[in-house]
């Protein structure tokens, strides 16, 4: 089977964002479970399948994330939600995946310094 020509390809998008505690070190299997989990419990089936989304390295305290190009507001909303992500042994850890192009927030759960007192959007900001 031929390779495709760039123009008959799928466009895809690539995210890479930070994981929070920086001591944890997940899986790239068990990130993945995680991330897709979190996408069909916000989207359902038929957007998952439609986004693709995949985890493409995990190194250190970042992670290397693809989605079809055209749905990457929606995977990083799905993003904003993932807090947990089990270990090797199967139970739940600590994860928190933040967009890298913020800084670190104060420890609260949100992802740094966004539009009102310290959330990562208008949607997650406390009241």
């Amino acid at each position: 089977m031929s390779v495709r020509p760039p123009t008959l390809r799928e466009k895809r998008r690539y995210l890479l964002a930070r994981i929070d505690p920086s001591g944890t070190n997940p899986e790239a299997k068990d990130l993945y479970y995680a991330v897709y989990e979190a996408v069909v419990s916000l989207f359902g089936d038929m957007s998952a399948a439609a986004m693709q989304p995949s985890v493409i390295a995990v190194e250190g305290e970042h992670a290397l994330l693809r989605c079809r190009r055209g749905a990457e507001r929606e995977f990083v909303i799905a993003l904003s939600t993932l807090t947990t992500c089990r270990d090797a042994g199967g139970s739940p850890g600590p994860c928190d995946l933040r967009d890298n192009r913020e800084p670190a927030g104060t420890g609260n759960g949100n992802s740094g310094t966004g539009p009102e007192k310290g959330g990562c959007c208008p949607v997650h900001s406390p009241v």
